[in-house]
């Protein structure tokens, strides 16, 4: 392609427009056929959020960077911006968000639901990620309780994990184990620099009422289970202090909403960003000049500059016809 042909779409937003549709459709592909083939349940940070962001920034710096650097940013002859990392925000955005977010509905869309008559039944089957129960009976009277203190910036939080048995009756709760349990998280937040002793005043009263608040939930009605997928050995924990725990009990969340809306919302919500972030990377480089020297390098072509040189050149040869002539 000869140099009057290039423009900032061809040479820079192309690229970037190429990478932002195939690299989160690629790796969510690939992210997708671990789930299904391997039945990955639990949270995997690294696959979920960093590898995306590591992946992301790698195709910018190899792709990307080197183009956007031949945008011109200058302003004036004087005012200078460093348009280049404003892009580099934007193309991130463009890039990683999308991928982070897709990795969520991969989750969701991947798991398979499996009918069951009742919760006894559950070791008789493959495992899967979501579950329908015919009949069950839940028994909330004696939850397992876990507790979790922790500070963050100027807080410190408070986590209650509760759990309760999944059974296939009331008459079932004589077993020596319990395989399935139902679980909720409570959090509360308070200043760290409170005193101690208000704050373990603040923190019992909070898990009395996280535990009153637990046995008046009503797990009646849910559509369908969804083995938990993030703080599963802490709901774990929580399981294990009723002495009722199978070695690896398995945690539960309930679904009230339909199977066939578990995803909705997030694709919509990547979709926004991404249009938003294409959008306003284009009109960011459409029509930007280029940087006649880095264009030239990067096209590996001679450089020649347009600049009128401030003193012709031929100044002293032609002043020496001059004077030859006059004599």
């Amino acid at each position: 392609m000869s140099e009057e042909k290039l423009t900032p779409t061809r040479l820079v937003f192309i690229p970037f427009l190429i990478i932002s549709i195939l690299f989160p459709v690629i790796y969510s592909l690939l992210h997708w056929l671990l789930l299904t083939n391997y039945e990955i349940f639990e949270f995997d940070i690294l696959v979920d959020y960093f590898l995306p962001i590591l992946l992301a920034l790698g195709l910018y710096v190899v792709f990307i960077n080197s183009r956007i650097d031949l945008l011109d940013h200058t302003i004036t002859d004087n005012v200078h911006y460093d348009g280049g990392k404003f892009l580099f925000i934007i193309a991130a955005i463009g890039i990683t968000v999308p991928t982070i977010i897709l990795q969520k509905t991969v989750h969701e869309i991947a798991g398979k639901i499996t009918e069951l008559g009742a919760i006894s039944e559950i070791k008789q089957h493959r495992p899967t990620k979501y579950y329908n129960l015919k009949s069950y009976f839940i028994e909330k009277n004696y939850p397992g309780i876990y507790t979790n203190e922790w500070n963050y910036k100027l807080n410190t939080n408070f986590d209650v994990y509760i759990v309760a048995p999944i059974l296939n009756s009331a008459q079932d709760t004589n077993l020596p184990k319990y395989d399935a349990w139902i679980g909720k998280i409570y959090r509360f937040d308070i200043d760290k620099n409170e005193n101690s002793k208000v704050k373990e005043q603040a923190f019992e009263s909070f898990t009395n009422k996280s535990i009153e608040s637990f046995k008046n939930s009503t797990f009646t009605g849910f559509n369908h289970l969804e083995r938990m997928r993030q703080d599963v050995s802490a709901y774990q924990l929580a399981a294990y202090q009723t002495d009722k725990a199978d070695t690896e009990p398995i945690i539960f969340e309930a679904k009230f909403e339909p199977f066939e809306a578990r995803a909705e919302g997030d694709l919509e919500l990547c979709i926004f960003i991404y249009c938003i972030s294409t959008a306003a990377f284009f009109f960011l480089t459409y029509n930007k000049p280029f940087n006649k020297y880095r264009l030239s390098r990067f096209l590996k072509i001679p450089y020649e500059d347009q600049r009128q040189p401030v003193r012709d050149p031929n100044y002293k040869s032609k002043k020496r016809r001059n004077r030859s002539q006059n004599l």
